[in-house]
């Protein structure tokens, strides 16, 4: 079994993949279940369906496929995806898998979350009857996935520096991926990444500097660490720029047709090289270029993202 993705939040879908294989044809019956973390199991499936051996491999079997101008079987992706994670340790395992794809079949389901599905582990259990005999999953020991949601409680200052408190309400731990953007005295921010572990059912207290954000759910859902209201400032990216030697900046909306053009000089050239989209307005913007700044907002170079 494979199931993609591993990590959502309350409302998300899971993909469930299954791969059997039969050597003659017989009839088989799947069920599926999802259990939460409170032990509420949900059906997901209920099947009764003959299991078909793939044609022999001839050498002819090219030719049709060519023909048929599609191939037999493809290479699931989900399956590549989910054992190649750092979870998946049965290399062995995946490889036989690979080699046995063609003569595979391959059911694909899915189940969605409710919106206030509880946090934690969700295992997947399968049980397969045939020939009077039921059997599990291979793959029991990794079938599960993880719901999780996470809440920036406050930003405090201490000590010069500023401290995120981010709660973590799931019964499972969570690992995050803190990312630090400093601006400098050029137009270019620097920035440093770490992890962070976010223990299971509590507040963890993450200091960091300048502008910072988090990422979890494999990067899918991101955190803001502020509490204030003023918005980034991205350059389009839709706008092509064509910098100048003598520090101009031309630039292009490709979106318009016909292409038009805005030759930034000046304090306009410098809030556009300054606009990363990691500095805020009240970082660009100040009462000696405010006319400038506005000027690129309204044309729709430079954009506002809360």
């Amino acid at each position: 079994m494979s199931l993609f993705p591993t990590r959502l939040k309350p409302g998300g879908t899971v993909t469930i993949h299954l791969r059997s294989t039969a050597r003659m044809p017989i009839w088989v019956k799947k069920k599926a279940f999802v259990v939460d973390p409170n032990g509420r199991k949900a059906q997901v499936f209920d099947l009764l369906q003959p299991f078909l051996p793939p044609p022999p491999q001839n050498e002819d079997d090219q030719l049709v496929e060519k023909e048929a101008g599609e191939l037999y079987q493809t290479n699931p992706l989900l399956m590549a995806a989910v054992y190649l994670q750092r979870e998946k340790e049965d290399f062995e395992l995946f490889v036989q898998m690979l080699k046995g794809l063609r003569e595979s079949t391959h059911h694909y389901t899915t189940y969605t979350l409710p919106a206030g599905a509880p946090l934690g582990k969700y295992r997947v259990e399968l049980e397969v009857s045939l020939n009077g005999r039921t059997t599990g999953s291979g793959t029991a020991a990794t079938d599960y996935f993880l719901v999780e949601e996470l809440h920036l409680k406050k930003v405090v200052k201490r000590d010069g520096q500023r401290e995120a408190h981010i709660e973590n309400p799931s019964p499972e731990p969570c690992l995050v991926n803190l990312c630090e953007f400093v601006p400098g005295q050029t137009a270019n921010t620097k920035y440093r990444t770490r992890l962070v572990n976010l223990e299971a059912n509590q507040v963890t207290k993450i200091p960091f500097e300048g502008t910072a954000f988090l990422s979890y759910l494999g990067g899918t859902e991101i955190l803001r660490l502020s509490s204030e209201k003023d918005p980034f400032c991205v350059r389009n990216p839709a706008a092509v720029p064509l910098p100048k030697p003598d520090g101009t900046v031309c630039v292009f909306l490709t979106k318009e047709r016909p292409e038009t053009g805005s030759l930034l000089k000046g304090e306009a050239a410098e809030i556009w090289k300054s606009a990363d989209g990691f500095r805020t307005r009240q970082q660009i913007r100040n009462r000696k270029n405010a006319k400038s700044y506005d000027a690129l907002v309204k044309a729709g170079l430079l954009l506002e993202v809360d």
